[in-house]
């Protein structure tokens, strides 16, 4: 299973999956963070503790280096109140980033809790949905694009919005193989 790591004081996790994706209409990966994801920052940032940190996803570029004008990935952060990773959709759209900061997560998932995630892609729409399956709940995120090229990127986790990662820390990122009604099925 591939893991994704970061070191404390960085910000890229490894490995970094910058790999080309040609007309892919669905790809996703299980997901399961470790205990390690517990960070807590510092009074004198406890602001950032509601930033989102990133486990990927794919970039909408024929340049594979602009990764902030047109992706899908999914978010994350630690609520220490609840000890659980929260999970949100997070989009670069025509150069403008919905990151999160001020909206409510979608759901939660306590550590070492294993969920899928995958991107439905419509190019003849433009769409992108973020489909989460938590605890037999599909949540479906959709962004319209205004442009929408047959090559994607898939990029890596990053760990912080202004501030690295506070702490060493790995979540698991396993492609999802097998689909059985459209739903990610064990292999």
């Amino acid at each position: 299973m591939p893991l994704q790591k970061v070191k404390q004081g960085q910000f890229n996790f490894t490995p970094d999956f910058f790999t080309p994706r040609l007309s892919v209409l669905k790809i996703g990966w299980w997901i399961t963070f470790s205990q390690n994801c517990n960070y807590i920052h510092p009074p004198e940032n406890a602001q950032h503790q509601k930033s989102w940190l990133k486990w990927g996803g794919l970039s909408f570029d024929l340049n594979p280096f602009e990764k902030h004008e047109n992706s899908a990935l999914g978010g994350f952060r630690h609520n220490p109140d609840d000890q659980c990773i929260e999970v949100l959709d997070y989009w670069h759209k025509d150069g403008q980033t919905d990151n999160g900061i001020g909206r409510d997560p979608l759901d939660a998932v306590v550590f070492d809790e294993t969920f899928p995630w995958w991107l439905e892609i419509d190019y003849g729409n433009k769409t992108v949905a973020q489909v989460f399956f938590i605890r037999g709940r599909k949540i479906v995120q959709v962004q319209q694009f205004n442009r929408l090229p047959r090559i994607s990127w898939q990029v890596g986790a990053w760990a912080g919005g202004q501030l690295p990662a506070t702490q060493d820390m790995d979540f698991d990122f396993t492609r999802i193989r097998r689909w059985v009604n459209g739903i990610p099925a064990l292999v």
